[in-house]
Order: C-alpha cells, then structure tokens, then sequence
C-alpha cells in the first residue's frame, strides 16, 4: 500500500492521471490544482469542457478551504461523509479554473483509506470523476481498465469494486436548499428525514 501511494502521489505531483479504486466506482484522478493536468484528463476522457469535473477531499479542513459550506452543506457532510455522497459548493479556494465554468464544484470525500492516504500525501484535493469514456458505462472489471486506458494513464490501481455499486448521490445545496441531481448511494429519504 505504501508503494502504491508514492507512486502514485508522484504521478500526480507531474500532473499525470491515475485510475483509483473507490468506494463507489474507479476514479479517473489529477492534481485538481492543476490546468494542465485537468485539461489532459478532459482529453483522456472525450469530455465536454462545460461539464465540470468533482473533486475529492480527505478532511472538512481541506473541503473548508475550498468551498463555502452554508448550514444545510455542513449539515449533510458532517452525517454522510466519508461516504457516496457529493455535494455541489460554491468555489472559495484556488483550484483549476477549468474545472467548471461555473463558481459551482461538485465534492466528496469517499469511505476509502487508500483515496484518504493519497490525498493527505499529496496535500491537495484530487479530481473524483469516473474512470470510462464519456458517455460510456461504468466500468467495474481491471482488465477492461487496462484496456481502455492503458497508453493514456501511467497507473491503473486495481481493486475490488462490487458489480451492484451505485454511483455517489450528487445534491445541489450551493443556495442552502436541497436539489436532487443524481440519487444513488444515499435515497432521498435518508437525505429528507435528516433535514426535516
């Protein structure tokens, strides 16, 4: 593991993408600080610019630093975080401009040691977007992986994701109300008796 975590952490100090195995689904990630890096990973994955990239974070203290967290934000985190959800947050801290064209980001922190002990490692969040062509599906299986990204990515991580893994719940409290983008690892309900 340890192995695994340098190199990794020093792909992405030279803006290279890794592939990551998280607790929802691979990770297609880079230095999220980066232009450079992101720009590659949007030609990596065939992405349109104007969709925005989430990132993850390894600690509140880290996603303090570059979100504005309202009442129902921190709320929300502070129950279901580590975990599949991502919640999209106004932009307070310098990271890619490319990200988004919006001031808006998505953001999560995965129930994973390995993602937690590569950020702390690298200091910096990390984009979190899945690793497939986009518009594709999902890829759950390592040799697909190799296959798909093997001359565009220096480090594939393999790992164990389960077949029936649902993708993160994505909510919009950037205005300190709830909005359902995407339901999945969290239900609705979870989300509205905890805020009701």
């Amino acid at each position: 593991m340890l192995f695994i975590v340098k190199d990794v952490v020093s792909a992405l100090s030279r803006a290279e993408p890794v592939v990551l195995p998280t607790d929802t689904l691979f990770a297609l990630s880079v230095d999220a600080t980066s232009e450079k890096a992101v720009s590659n990973l949007f030609e990596i994955k065939s992405r349109k610019l104007e969709k925005a990239l989430p990132v993850f974070v390894s600690s509140f203290e880290q996603a303090e630093r570059f979100f504005e967290f309202n009442d129902l934000a921190m709320k929300l985190a502070k129950k279901f975080w580590s975990g599949p959800l991502t919640l999209i947050l106004k932009l307070k801290g310098k990271l890619a401009k490319n990200l988004s064209i919006s001031e808006k980001i998505a953001v999560r922190m995965p129930s994973s040691s390995l993602i937690m002990e590569i950020i702390n490692n690298f200091g910096k969040p990390i984009t979190g977007t899945s690793a497939n062509p986009s518009g594709n599906n999902d890829i759950f299986d390592y040799q697909e992986l190799l296959l798909t990204f093997k001359d565009k990515v220096p480090i594939i991580v393999n790992g164990e994701i389960q077949k029936n893994a649902k993708p993160s719940t994505v909510i919009d409290c950037s205005n300190n109300t709830v909005q359902f983008l995407r339901v999945g690892g969290i239900s609705e309900d979870s989300i509205l008796r905890l805020i009701s």
